[in-house]
């Protein structure tokens, strides 16, 4: 396996949230919800062979986030289930750049 350049080490000064706040983020942000109901409503990706993919913690009102590398192209591409990002009406992936 290839050493990952974006790899980034959480040295042991890394602060830590504890279990209850980790809970009532993940309540703010209907995480803890009724993920049955959601995951059919979320589009799947096909990534062409040889794509390497890296995920990275949600920001900026994603619930998911990833770094996608083929090539030399590179994207990043996020998952909106709350219309925080853009009015969708559903479950939708961002990608950005787009290259038109």
């Amino acid at each position: 396996m290839k050493k990952n350049p974006n790899h980034i080490s959480l040295s042991p000064s890394t602060p830590k949230t504890g279990m209850m706040e980790r809970h009532r983020l993940e309540e703010d942000e209907q995480w803890t919800g009724p993920w049955s109901q959601l995951i059919p409503g979320i589009p799947m990706n096909d990534w062409p062979k040889g794509t390497e993919i890296i995920a990275f913690p949600p920001f900026g009102g994603a619930v998911a986030r990833f770094k996608v590398i083929n090539g030399e192209a590179l994207v990043s591409v996020y998952l909106d289930i709350h219309d925080r990002l853009a009015p969708v009406g559903g479950p939708y992936w961002e990608v950005y750049p787009v290259d038109d």
